[in-house]
């Protein structure tokens, strides 16, 4: 009698557990209405199962088995929690309901069937199959074998790995010897901001105390820094630059967490103008892949730990922007266009191999959408999303993942007039205006305003921005990449600049699959004219034509070049073969279509393939006769993307899609509304100030 009294007891506790777990996931309920069941507020069928073995079973055998269930129509499970016969003992909590270490496989396996599974039924499905494979690699002993001295970064790979063995929930020992021990744990800004997902997301469940306590201690130490009066780094910071949204959430999160802190409502109002700025005027640091993810991380930060929910709710809209931003302009995770400091594994002459993957936002984009295989780690210590992916409870919306389907979006034109970060010296802050044509097979995207994109950037007249990209034309499946030829040997960030001449590439303006440009082209690592791609060039008096055939998946993409050499300059026009009766058609067009280029491209005429008279002369630019203005979009204008610019108001997505309405007008009241399809009959919800989820 008392054993089943101490069974219940322990059956209880395990009950509560899985209510809070749920609880705290982004917004699923499991109600009662009448008869039925409702999974957020809908009737469903509950079909279930019994799976005693979940807390035992190894761990590739548990992901089949509840791969199995889902494919066969289960939508819950009932696990064991407190096994300990016959000498294994893999309960999840002691006879006086206190967790053990099996706790962590609970959660896992909860937040896969009884919350994760039913979030998958809106975004996609195989979120939490991807991250498990991440975590897989994650864990990999290779993380941690080999030379990784990279200038100082290196602990970043450890972090990476030992925050994986938490969330996991193996090789719990060695993990925590390190966060008690290493001496990499260090109370500096991109250390910390590693460290605060570590001890928020693991301090009640698999760290140990001492682990814990070597934690706090040093996230302590860096906030008593910013305490410190003479230290105004929080009232410095603008509302722009990834160091801002770094140091405005850290001071939020470790003030939550120890108190005292006399700086909480200015790290507080200037984190909600952070948020609102990029709302109303853009990204920030100019398109760069490697700057979108160190913004994204304290985002995730607030969104997943902070308990003020209007601050929960201002990340969530910040990371729904960020993520549509990508979606939209995105080829299967690898975006093309217009960039900056890429930091290509802070390597000299990397970019050269460039295809794409090197963008720190491929790996959110595989977790996110699940378009891509999975990605292999970049050995680079530069992209760090691996680990707080993988240990978040942000889903992206429903509509964010559909728009980064490309099979089904179309052809489109993109739009974006945006401002640039502020920096010094400079003559202010620069706006500049993004182009892209995507389609299925390609993307062409460019900054059309003939500046040097290393210049251009912040204004600056030094020479520190190099490895920029002014136009790229990006294909899907095999990803390829064709950009202007740049100062490859030049890694921004590294201590030793090495200085060369500034970039001679620019695009002086582009119209839908056609683009004018100065400067010389690239072949990415020969991938274009290499395996079962085809290239040639021939001169035809004063023009240079070169042509590149490319293999996708959804059918071959003809690229032609009119290149002027006298000029510096020229033309390029990509087609598909659809659009063709054959290549070698294509090609003749391209040598008969009129053309004329002199002056860097200053001044170019050209007829393209479908007969449009294109011209450009001098920054001012006509298609048919009829003027095409080349600056002063709108914040984005497209299909599925669209805001007016400085109007605080984006709306994702279309009456196909549905739509989500980011309203970042207010200060004091966000609200995130979604409207579902024609099709779908479904009511619209609206999501202002305290109310938080995933998805409303």
């Amino acid at each position: 009698m008392q054993k089943l009294k101490a069974l219940g007891k322990c059956c209880a506790v395990v009950v509560c557990m899985l209510l809070c777990l749920r609880g705290s996931s982004s917004g699923i309920e499991l109600g009662v209405e009448a008869d039925d069941f409702t999974i957020d507020g809908k009737p469903v069928f509950l079909f279930g199962i019994s799976y005693y073995g979940a807390l035992g079973a190894p761990r590739e055998y548990v992901l089949k088995d509840l791969d199995d269930m889902q494919h066969s129509g289960f939508n819950w499970i009932r696990v064991w929690a407190t096994w300990g016969a016959f000498d294994n003992d893999v309960s999840a909590v002691n006879t006086e309901g206190e967790m053990r270490q099996a706790i962590a496989r609970l959660s896992r396996i909860v937040r896969k069937k009884a919350v994760g599974d039913v979030e998958q039924t809106k975004s996609g499905g195989g979120f939490e199959a991807r991250r498990a494979r991440l975590l897989e690699m994650l864990t990999s002993p290779d993380m941690l074998g080999g030379d990784i001295d990279s200038g100082g970064y290196s602990y970043r790979r450890r972090w990476q790995y030992y925050n994986a063995c938490l969330a996991r929930g193996i090789n719990l020992a060695e993990a925590n010897l390190y966060f008690a021990e290493s001496d990499e744990i260090v109370p500096d800004e991109w250390p910390v901001l590693l460290f605060i997902r570590t001890y928020f997301a693991f301090k009640n469940r698999v760290l140990s105390p001492a682990a814990r306590e070597r934690l706090a201690e040093v996230l302590k130490n860096y906030k008593s820094r910013f305490d410190n009066p003479e230290n105004t780094r929080i009232e410095a910071h603008s509302n722009n630059g990834n160091h801002s949204i770094v140091a405005f959430s850290m001071y939020l999160l470790l003030d939550q967490e120890f108190g005292n802190g006399p700086k909480h409502e200015i790290a507080r109002d200037k984190f909600i103008s952070w948020v609102r700025h990029q709302g109303k005027y853009g990204r920030d640091e100019v398109n760069s892949p490697h700057y979108l993810d160190r913004s994204l991380l304290p985002l995730l930060n607030v969104y997943d730990f902070i308990e003020d929910p209007q601050l929960k709710l201002w990340a969530q809209m910040a990371i729904d922007q960020m993520v549509a931003d990508f979606a939209v302009l995105s080829i299967d995770n690898v975006r093309g266009g217009p960039w900056c400091r890429a930091h290509h594994k802070h390597s000299p002459g990397v970019a050269e191999i460039n295809d794409g993957t090197q963008d720190s936002f491929y790996v959110a984009g595989y977790q996110l959408f699940g378009n891509t295989p999975l990605p292999e780690y970049l050995f680079t210590d530069q992209i760090l999303n691996y680990g707080f992916l993988t240990t978040s409870e942000y889903r992206p919306p429903e509509v964010v993942v559909a728009i980064a389907d490309r099979k089904t979006r179309g052809r489109y034109e993109f739009k974006s007039h945006q401002r640039s970060v502020h920096s010094k010296p400079s003559p202010g802050p620069v706006d500049w205006d993004m182009y892209y044509y995507i389609t299925p097979m390609y993307s062409l995207g460019s900054l059309q305003d003939r500046v040097e994109l290393d210049n251009h950037v912040t204004g600056r007249v030094t020479r520190d921005y190099k490895n920029t990209q002014v136009w790229e034309l990006t294909f899907s499946d095999p990803l390829k990449i064709l950009g202007p030829k740049r100062s490859l040997a030049v890694s921004t960030g590294e201590k030793k600049q090495v200085v060369e001449p500034e970039n001679p590439n620019t695009a002086n303006m582009q119209y839908k699959n056609v683009l004018f440009y100065k400067g010389q082209l690239m072949d990415y690592n020969g991938n274009l004219s290499t395996g079962d791609g085809d290239c040639s060039t021939e001169m035809a008096g004063d023009r240079k034509f070169c042509f590149w055939r490319v293999r996708t998946s959804e059918g071959a993409v003809y690229v032609g070049v009119t290149h002027y050499p006298s000029a510096d300059a020229g033309i390029i026009e990509v087609g598909t073969e659809k659009e063709y009766p054959g290549y070698e058609a294509f090609k003749q067009d391209i040598k008969d279509n009129a053309s004329s280029c002199r002056d860097t491209g200053l001044h170019t005429s050209y007829t393209n393939c479908k007969g449009d008279r294109i011209i450009y002369d001098h920054g001012k630019a006509t298609v048919n006769g009829r003027n095409r203005p080349l600056h002063g979009y709108e914040l984005y204008e497209c299909p599925y993307v669209n805001s007016v610019h400085g109007s605080g108001i984006i709306t994702i997505g279309n009456e196909k899609t549905g739509t989500l309405t980011l309203d970042f007008r207010d200060s004091k009241r966000p609200a995130r509304i979604k409207k579902a399809s024609v099709a779908s009959g479904l009511p619209l919800t609206i999501n202002i100030s305290h109310t938080i989820g995933s998805d409303i």
